[in-house]
């Protein structure tokens, strides 16, 4: 069945909303703050699509969670832009197209492989992380982003520290979704990943001021220690139960960060989406005051549209970025604040492409700009619904999952 033709049938029980589309990967490209947007949707070719469409799909999606309640489109939506961008080997890139997407960024697969596992897909998981543990480095670190090969891309961008920290968080995500019979594989399957990781981590906090200095997400150089770097950290040493090294980084945190707000740099000002990175979903509690400072962020960082920025310090151009914003709808949803969960999560679903995907950003018309569908906002948003309590078992819930309804 062609992958149009399986999205068309899937519809709901109970009046639930049927999918917002099928996987469309679009080049929505922004003519700058000199001339108007222009949106140029392009559906993505079997060629640029790396995971299961059609019927491989449908037999895909039924294995797993589906969306439920009002924004069950959003989510199913998101798992299927997911599997489309998640090839065989494990290689989960950013955005299929344009081409300058069509990499693999650690951060970014990391938390599609942590989305894969919650929403009841742990071999594609499994292999996801597989692909970060192949091509990280001997030192515990990864460059910032990495061919479909596993081959490094060499273009002049630092390697970025809390990538080791997103992975290690990812595993844990991947060992409790792991069934109890194979959770001592999986421990022995990604051993190398978890002992480089941790041993990056404790050089990092041996180096001190200097240790800890790394870009971050932001992927810019950085000369001062960012809490982009030290919250991803921290979470993955609480992640592989590495009590050692969360004390070495709390002390930074109350050292640098705490005092001050919990900023985007070390003893700064400007506050960052970083702080979103300290919820409960991360951290397993708010750090003392840190809860307060998600929420003043918030306040900061937001644009016309409706969405947040990066940062404060992020250029001053009304753009909502998509990422950003999913993951303040995460943090909220692992904190028990559903509403303001929920908030970001209808904004994110009334700003979606006509193809129904999620763009990187939303420009301050309300226009979706820049690639998609995008993974780190697909991985994010499957996140929070399965925080909130928004995905069952497609078996349940879809009709295409249904006894003699996927094949026709």
């Amino acid at each position: 069945m062609p992958y149009g033709d399986w999205v068309n049938l899937h519809r709901r029980r109970r009046g639930l909303a049927a999918m917002a589309g099928l996987v469309a990967v679009a080049a929505v490209m922004s003519l700058g703050a000199a001339g108007p947007a222009q949106l140029v949707l392009r559906q993505a070719t079997a060629e640029e699509l790396l995971g299961p469409t059609g019927a491989d799909q449908a037999e895909w999606f039924c294995d797993g969670l589906a969306g439920v309640g009002a924004r069950a489109s959003l989510y199913d939506q998101a798992l299927a832009d997911l599997a489309a961008l998640t090839a065989p080997d494990g290689a989960l890139v950013a955005a299929a197209a344009p081409a300058a997407w069509a990499y693999v960024w650690p951060r970014d697969a990391a938390f599609g492989a942590a989305a894969l596992a919650v929403s009841g897909h742990f071999d594609q998981a499994s292999a996801v992380l597989g692909f970060l543990q192949q091509v990280q480095g001997a030192d515990g670190r990864f460059e910032a982003r990495y061919h479909q090969d596993g081959t490094p891309v060499d273009d002049g961008r630092p390697a970025q520290l809390d990538g080791t920290g997103w992975a290690l968080w990812a595993y844990g995500q991947v060992m409790g979704a792991a069934p109890a019979d194979r959770q001592a594989q999986v421990a022995a399957q990604f051993e190398p990943l978890v002992t480089r990781s941790a041993d990056a981590i404790e050089q990092a906090l041996a180096g001190g001021w200097q240790g800890l200095v790394s870009s971050d997400y932001w992927e810019r150089r950085e000369t001062i220690i960012t809490l982009g770097t030290v919250a991803p950290l921290r979470a993955g040493a609480l992640a592989i139960g590495r009590t050692d090294l969360v004390a070495g980084l709390d002390q930074v945190l109350a050292a640098y960060f705490q005092p001050f707000g919990y900023p985007r740099y070390a003893k700064g000002s400007d506050l960052d989406a970083a702080a979103a990175m300290l919820a409960p979903a991360f951290q397993g509690e708010w750090p003392g005051g840190a809860a307060t400072a998600g929420l003043a962020a918030e306040r900061a960082l937001a644009r016309p549209a409706g969405g947040l920025a990066p940062g404060e310090g992020w250029r001053r151009d009304g753009v909502s970025w998509t990422p950003e914003t999913a993951l303040f709808a995460y943090a909220w949803a692992s904190a028990g604040q559903a509403e303001r969960a929920e908030s970001w999560l209808t904004w994110l679903d009334q700003h979606r492409t006509d193809q129904g995907s999620l763009s990187e950003k939303v420009l301050a018309d309300g226009s979706p700009a820049g690639p998609a569908p995008l993974s780190w906002t697909a991985a994010l948003v499957v996140l929070a619904g399965a925080s909130l309590g928004e995905l069952a078992p497609a078996s349940e819930v879809a009709v295409t999952c249904q006894p003699g309804e996927a094949g026709q």
